[in-house]
């Protein structure tokens, strides 16, 4: 296949780019983090291995790792023994891995992804021996993973797939590739079943695409207990009463944070019991949206230095990870970030529409376009088209509790009546993993 040799000639130049541009763009002090204590050697396929891993699984980052949950349950119920491997391509989600996933042994080791460069792989399909199964999540598509997989004869499957605008971009650019690529798989669940309409005509069998609905729906619930014994202390520690309204704006992007605190400073004026939480989507980005606070005259903190002599911040930026469902649980509203600006598709609105809060979003949401359409037609979310809208729909709930209230309740129960998809995944793949089971046994 020329495609693939030509695709890792060129491999080091766009990466030789990609480091450019992020030294133009200032996101080099992001890729350190996510290079440091000495996770690089993860990334050259030089470490990370697990020689006794059967099922190898590659998902990219902390919302993708999170949702596997219950996928990951199901297959340790049927193969205890069975050991599996996941790949991470960020740090923060290679770090909820270790702290959630492996003590209750749903996976047996994980790493950072080796980079999809023909070197990288083999060196750490090396490390692999024993691997029989493949799955890749949602769009992580990476050519030289794809092609090297193939050639070991491993089983290549595909779960919570969707089809990404960028997808479709360089498909129509290079639809042989694409057809090789896509071709590659044995079995694909897509989410949506539009995805499956895109996908058909780009693999050889169509009848192995199957709609199985989204992981995301699949997020742990938490008990109403639990969310009740959180949601005091943590209002408490952020100086705030049941009086208080608090708004918690999540997975914020660059461009988002100005707006959000121009709506914030604007209602506060009229309404002295709101305050803010500002959570981004990179937190390493968190000093620099503290700075935005302080210039707009916000009293703000960093969460991980608040103490009682902060004095209960009006503004408080969330710079440590795993504590986003503890400020779900206390927020009186929810906005979720990637949607005010374009190119990005959003993020995951899910987990706060699980615990029945009210959530607003921008008009980016092509990552999750028909769950977003279902919840909008349900009156159980909230879609602003800009600022002035933003600042609009705040009011209003502001003002009238009820209304608000009954947003987060439609999204509870929404959100209740579509959870499945992991099971519907696993009992269409099953039979795939059984034969590979087989086969591993003669």
């Amino acid at each position: 296949m020329v495609w693939i040799f030509l695709y890792n000639i060129l491999w080091p130049w766009l990466a030789g780019a990609f480091l450019l541009l992020a030294l133009v763009t200032g996101r080099a002090r992001r890729l350190a983090f996510e290079l440091g204590d000495g996770l690089w050697r993860e990334r050259f396929g030089r470490s990370g291995g697990n020689p006794n891993a059967v099922v190898w699984i590659h998902a990219a980052s902390l919302g993708e790792v999170r949702q596997l949950a219950d996928f990951l349950e199901l297959w340790r119920r049927q193969w205890p023994r069975r050991q599996i491997h996941l790949i991470v391509m960020t740090r923060s989600g290679l770090e909820y891995v270790r702290k959630t996933y492996l003590p209750k042994a749903l996976v047996s080791s994980a790493s950072l992804a080796p980079l999809d460069f023909w070197p990288c792989v083999t060196r750490y399909w090396n490390s692999l021996p024993s691997v029989k199964i493949l799955l890749l999540v949602e769009t992580e598509i990476w050519p030289s993973l794809i092609v090297e997989s193939k050639r070991r004869g491993a089983f290549l499957g595909l779960i919570n797939g969707r089809v990404s605008e960028k997808t479709l971009r360089w498909t129509a650019l290079l639809p042989g590739p694409a057809r090789r690529l896509l071709g590659s798989f044995d079995f694909l669940c897509v989410s949506e079943e539009r995805y499956k309409g895109l996908l058909g005509p780009l693999v050889r069998e169509p009848e192995r695409i199957v709609v199985t609905g989204n992981l995301k729906w699949d997020i742990v619930l938490p008990s109403p207990s639990a969310g009740t014994q959180r949601l005091v202390p943590l209002r408490e520690r952020l100086g705030m009463g049941r009086e208080n309204f608090f708004l918690m704006a999540a997975s914020t992007r660059e461009g988002e944070e100005e707006i959000i605190l121009r709506v914030f400073k604007r209602l506060a004026a009229r309404f002295e019991n709101l305050r803010l939480a500002l959570a981004p989507r990179h937190v390493e980005r968190s000093l620099d949206v503290l700075d935005m606070a302080k210039a707009h005259g916000l009293r703000a903190v960093l969460f991980s230095r608040l103490t009682q002599a902060s004095g209960g911040p009006s503004t408080t930026v969330v710079d440590e990870f795993g504590v986003l469902g503890q400020f779900f649980d206390a927020a009186d509203a929810v906005f979720v970030g990637g949607t005010l600006v374009p190119k990005i598709g959003g993020h995951n609105f899910l987990e706060p529409a699980s615990r029945g809060k009210p959530v607003l979003i921008g008009p980016y949401f092509d990552n999750f376009l028909e769950i977003a359409q279902e919840f909008l037609a349900h009156q159980a979310l909230s879609c602003v088209k800009n600022e002035d809208e933003l600042s609009a729909v705040l009011e209003a709930w502001l003002g009238n509790e009820e209304a608000r209230l009954k947003v987060g309740e439609n999204a509870r129960q929404l959100f209740e009546r579509r959870r499945g998809a992991s099971r519907r995944a696993f009992e269409a793949l099953k039979p795939y993993f059984e034969e590979v089971e087989a086969v591993g046994r003669s």
